[in-house]
Formats: structure tokens, C-alpha cells, sequence
């Protein structure tokens, strides 16, 4: 059976880089084998995410539409910008909506079993940051544990799979 993958960009400018990446990689997944579907996050136009707004109202129709795509697909292929050293607000917003459970759904079922590939594109002299910076939440997870700033030249690094080191504890005598 063909892998089904569901694949878009973190950004909905229309000359963006990451969506060129991701529809190389799209093309790139489709010589390999399998069934790529590429969207556009601006074709699916969201609300920003309210708990309140969603008991008022449910799911928006294109927030329902988003998450089948999802549940329909076996893999993720994202090609995202880092914006203020994060995920732009367009796929946090869109992860919010199809994360959410409809009456009788398991927890997170739009995501279970998926495999997921995270990428960014980045040109040299077009972006004000000093280079690009990974959005893979492991390594953002792995610096907070080690307490601190992936950019502080003298913070400690920590390999995967490994756990930072805690101080030692002294007491306050």
C-alpha cells in the first residue's frame, strides 16, 4: 500500500520559500512512492482558537476539513518558517483546531500513528536572524532541561536521547 502524506507550509505568503521547499519535498516523496496531497494553510482560513468560541460555536467547518485531511493521511511533511524563534502562528493555530476531540473521539486521534518530517528553508541575507535555527521541539525541550538559551555561547549542550544533568542541591545553612 502507497503512504498517504499530508504536506504544506508554515507560511501563506505567497513567494515563500518554505512553500517551494515543501513542494520539492512533496515531489521528492512522490518518486519514492507515495501519494502526496500538498495544501495551502490559506486555503483553510481559522479563527484563532478559543475554547470558548468552539463550545459556542463547534468546529469550524474548514477546522473539520483540515483534521480529516489529517486523519486521512499516513505521514506529515511540513516545510515552516521560525519566526521569533518558533512556529508561525498560522501552524500553531491549525494544530490547536485539528488537535481538538469531537464528541466521542479519542484524545489526539488526528496525530496518532502519523510520521512526521519538519523542515525550514532559509536564505542567507533575506532574514534579520543570525541563521537558521531548528523548530524541532526536541531540541527547544533539551535546552530548557539543561537551563538554558540555545543561544548563550557557554550553554550546555545536550545530546539526544540523553538528560541534562540537574545541579546538585546545597541547603540553605
Amino acid at each position: 500500500m502507497m503512504p498517504r502524506i499530508l504536506a504544506f507550509a508554515g507560511s501563506t505568503r505567497r513567494e515563500s520559500f518554505n512553500k517551494k521547499l515543501v513542494a520539492i519535498a512533496a515531489q521528492g516523496a512522490r518518486v519514492a512512492g507515495a501519494e502526496v496531497t500538498l495544501i495551502d494553510l490559506k486555503d483553510f482560513p481559522l479563527p484563532l482558537f478559543d475554547q470558548d468560541l468552539e463550545a459556542e460555536h463547534g468546529m469550524p467547518e474548514n477546522g473539520k476539513k483540515l483534521k480529516k485531511l489529517f486523519i486521512d493521511h499516513d505521514g506529515l511533511l511540513i516545510a515552516s518558517p521560525e519566526y521569533n524563534s518558533s512556529f508561525p502562528a498560522v501552524v500553531k493555530n491549525a494544530i490547536d483546531w485539528v488537535s481538538r476531540p469531537a464528541p466521542g473521539e479519542p484524545s489526539l486521534v488526528a496525530f496518532r500513528g502519523k510520521v512526521a518530517t519538519l523542515m525550514s528553508a532559509w536564505c542567507p541575507g533575506r532574514s534579520a536572524s543570525a541563521g537558521p535555527r531548528p523548530l524541532d521541539p526536541r531540541q527547544h525541550r533539551r535546552h530548557r532541561a539543561a537551563g538554558s538559551d540555545r543561544r548563550d555561547p557557554g550553554a550546555r549542550s545536550v545530546q539526544p536521547g540523553r538528560h541534562a544533568e540537574r545541579p546538585k542541591e546545597t541547603s540553605g545553612d
